[in-house]
């Protein structure tokens, strides 16, 4: 399903159980509702399952430029969007790149970064860490510094920061459990508690929150 089936399915369920007030509603706070909750349902899962699920994922192509800094090679992609945070770190399931299959790469945190790469059995490993709206990429091996183009597969917190996504188009990035608990808590109280926090810049001028 897509994010607006998904959307218009929960909108119409909150109106038929009438568990807000009709002029509360907006697509953007549904938006909202459903981000929210998919992360809640996804970390949960990741966490007591220790993996996640390939329909709650999604792959960028980011086009990386090597640098130098501090006599170390990197390659860096601006414009990250952010990852799931889970107690086992980033939800970052692969990393790859069509320009060398034999090159390995390896996920690990940004404050691990600087330390890594520097052993004698591990300098062809290519390092790569999200920091703060960036992928940034170290290894110790020449081949790694000509490449242009690498695959992340991971769990974006808001699916819709992926540069191709379409509300109307692109599947929604959540499994079928992940549905069914987003509809179980849009009728319970929880969702009333989630539009007393929306802040105003969901009102529109008057200060109103309107339909869509």
């Amino acid at each position: 399903m897509t994010l607006n089936e998904i959307s218009y399915m929960i909108l119409e369920l909150v109106r038929q159980g009438h568990i807000v007030d009709d002029e509360d509603l907006d697509l953007r706070i549904i938006y909202k509702f459903l981000e929210t909750k998919r992360v809640e349902f996804i970390r949960s899962q990741i966490e007591r399952r220790y993996r996640m699920s390939p329909n709650c994922t999604q792959e960028l192509t980011l086009d990386v430029t090597p640098v130098v800094i501090n006599s170390e090679r990197y390659l860096i992609a601006e414009n990250v969007p952010s990852f799931l945070n889970t107690r086992f770190g980033l939800a970052i399931e692969t990393i790859s790149t069509d320009t060398y299959k034999n090159i390995m790469f390896k996920h690990v945190s940004s404050v691990e970064l600087p330390y890594v790469g520097n052993g004698r059995f591990n300098k062809g490993i290519v390092y790569g860490a999200y920091d703060h709206g960036k992928m940034v990429f170290k290894s110790k091996n020449f081949e790694s510094s000509l490449i242009n183009r690498i695959s992340v597969i991971g769990v974006l917190n808001d699916p819709t920061q992926h540069p191709d996504f379409d509300p109307d188009v692109t599947e929604y990035p959540i499994d079928s459990d992940g549905i069914e608990y987003i509809k179980k808590e849009a009728l319970s109280s929880d969702i009333r508690i989630f539009l007393n926090g929306i802040p105003d810049t969901f009102n529109d001028a008057s200060g109103d929150v309107k339909n869509q």
